[in-house]
């Protein structure tokens, strides 16, 4: 009778698995860099890879889906990447805000210039009708040419300009929609992520947290709705994860913070 696999040998054959897996499908680099960290430090994880097997109970679908939501965080909410989204959601911001105040002057212009139209009898021959802004806007669009403008041109023409908003009206109704715009995030692993308004370890933490909860469902072959990996084990996976310098590794007492933090704020958002 052979001698039993141990914990580490059973967690690198699913994770060499998984590796072989997604390299059928192009292997983002950063995730063979980390498979490949994985296996040099086999030592660092061992205790790691112990709590995972006893987790899940040895099931190898359940590990490789740990496995799986690892290199997912690691690929697309890497500190990198987190940070690029909090940038970005600051500047949707700014942005929304632009678009209100420039709406606001444009509105204006385009209101004052049909009224200096409206009393002189001179003009300046310019767009007016938003069926003709929406022809000009949708003059290289195949599928508008020919689907759409013709029966768009025929209402124009049934209805004259009192049913139709003026471009002012439609220009301060951009205005408003961007001024009463809020934020949404569309995931709850980014949602995590950007929990905290500052950039930290912690966002990445927040966000392989979920993605490994996101996969979790009390089916045989799944992660567990109650799967919760040792604080030293979180720990040892996501310092080889993001692969932190000595000086900046986390521990068991970090990830315990964390997580005690996580859930009193989530207990006031109730």
């Amino acid at each position: 009778m052979g001698k039993p696999l141990t914990a580490t040998v059973i967690c690198e054959n699913i994770l060499k698995e998984h590796w072989s897996n997604c390299a059928e499908r192009g292997l983002p680099q950063t995730c063979t860099k980390l498979q490949e960290r994985m296996l040099e430090r086999r030592n660092e994880l061992a205790i790691a890879y112990e709590d995972l097997i006893e987790q899940t109970r040895g099931c190898a679908t359940a590990v490789y889906l740990f496995f799986d939501s690892l290199m997912c965080a690691v690929f697309a909410w890497n500190p990198t990447s987190i940070s690029s989204m909090r940038h970005d959601k600051a500047r949707l911001t700014e942005v929304n805000e632009s678009i209100s105040e420039t709406a606001d002057r444009l509105g204006a212009l385009l209101a004052e210039r049909e009224e200096i139209q409206n009393r002189n009898s001179f003009g300046t021959g310019t767009l007016y009708h938003i069926v003709n802004v929406v022809s000009e806007a949708s003059s290289q669009n195949y599928l508008f040419k020919n689907r759409v403008e013709e029966d768009l041109k025929a209402l124009s023409a049934r209805y004259d300009m009192k049913y139709w908003p003026s471009l002012s009206d439609i220009v301060d109704v951009i205005g408003l929609d961007a001024e009463n715009t809020q934020i949404s995030i569309h995931d709850e692993v980014t949602e995590a992520a950007l929990a905290s308004p500052r950039t930290s370890k912690a966002d990445f933490c927040r966000a392989f947290f979920q993605r490994v909860k996101d996969e979790a469902c009390d089916t045989p072959s799944a992660l567990r709705s109650d799967f919760n990996l040792k604080d030293e084990s979180w720990a040892s996976v996501i310092n080889c994860a993001l692969d932190l310098p000595p000086e900046e590794l986390i521990d068991g007492q970090y990830i315990k913070r964390l997580r005690q933090r996580s859930r009193e704020k989530a207990q006031t958002q109730v």
